[in-house]
């Protein structure tokens, strides 16, 4: 799956003039900018094993800060200080990089990943805002954790839904279109709680889908167009630890979308951080008991859903309903 998708890796305003070490499936990666633009290769030199990230850019070269070699954004060596000639067949791995949607994508494959799919927006003019976070959990939980409706009324009661005052009756109507996960939302002009009391027009409608490798876009509709999109990327660290971006798209609506964008963000923070914190416990329990298989309740369709969408799966899978007052 990593081979043939493009996976954000780091937010681009934080890749300036030193270069940059992250974590995707268990490696160490050196990301920095070049004069031809962005490049990511092995954080290891092949010489005696320093992390390249710790030295400098040179020439559109990153150079070892140990003893000096230096790669290029192929993983070519080009320089070996006080050695004569070219260097002789000294490479580490490489990865093609991109910069879009204010974030730094990497790819095994850039012809097999296509272009970068990015947020999901109307004609609209809008503010933008990004959040990066870190997660402890598989890419089924925390894809689950953001789609499903039940655990804001317990993990974030009162800031996105269960702030008191009437519930709603929420139909969901999920399914697997073309590969991808579709839920559809109605009855919920606006949740009960802070979040949507405050900053959200009325709401006619919400659509949520899922798509590998691990991306995640919420779109709330209004009568005018959209209200708010939230486009969450996840990338692989490893098989239980993800490098998390939240993309948050709202309509400028002159001025205002300015002013909702600086009260949205601090309160999507004591989300995240509410999120984070339960799925790190569970997944340290999960972890700790073995690595079971979860137990499924009556209202628990997604995460077979989401399961099915990570393992490759091409085809339809009918639409299944459930109704909750919340």
């Amino acid at each position: 799956m990593t081979n043939v998708h493009w996976h954000p890796v780091l937010r681009a305003k934080k890749l300036r003039k030193k270069p940059v070490q992250v974590m995707f499936e268990g490696e160490k990666l050196a990301v920095f900018r070049t004069k031809d633009g962005i490049a990511a290769i092995q954080d290891r030199c092949p010489h005696r094993s320093a992390s390249l990230s710790g030295g400098r850019v040179v020439g559109g070269s990153i150079e070892c800060p140990y003893h000096g070699w230096r790669f290029d954004g192929t993983g070519i060596c080009t320089h070996i200080p006080l050695a004569e000639g070219a260097p002789s067949n000294r490479r580490v791995r490489a990865w093609s990089a991109r910069e879009a949607h204010g974030l730094i994508f990497i790819t095994h494959d850039a012809q097999a990943a296509g272009d970068i799919r990015g947020p999901v927006w109307d004609d609209q003019p809008k503010v933008s805002r990004i959040l990066q976070s870190h997660a402890h959990a598989t890419v089924a939980d925390a894809v689950e954790n953001v789609l499903d409706p039940i655990h804001t009324l317990f993990v974030h009661k009162g800031i996105i839904r269960g702030g008191g005052g009437p519930t709603n009756r929420v139909t969901l109507i999920a399914g697997i279109e073309s590969g991808e996960l579709v839920l559809r939302y109605s009855g919920e002009e606006q949740s009960n709680g802070l979040l949507s009391r405050l900053l959200e027009r009325q709401r006619s409608y919400a659509i949520s889908r899922f798509y590998r490798p691990g991306v995640v876009s919420l779109e709330y509709w209004g009568k005018n167009g959209l209200n708010l999109v939230t486009t969450l990327y996840f990338t692989r660290e490893d098989d239980t630890h993800l490098r998390g971006f939240a993309v948050m798209t709202g309509p400028r609506q002159g001025g205002l979308g300015w002013l909702k964008a600086a009260l949205f963000v601090p309160l999507m923070r004591i989300v995240i951080k509410q999120d984070l914190k339960i799925m790190a416990d569970a997944t340290a329990n999960w972890d700790a008991a073995g690595r079971p298989p979860h137990a499924q309740g009556p209202l628990d369709l997604l995460y077979p859903l989401i399961q099915r969408v990570l393992d490759g799966e091409t085809g339809d899978v009918a639409v299944q309903e459930i109704t909750l007052d919340i």
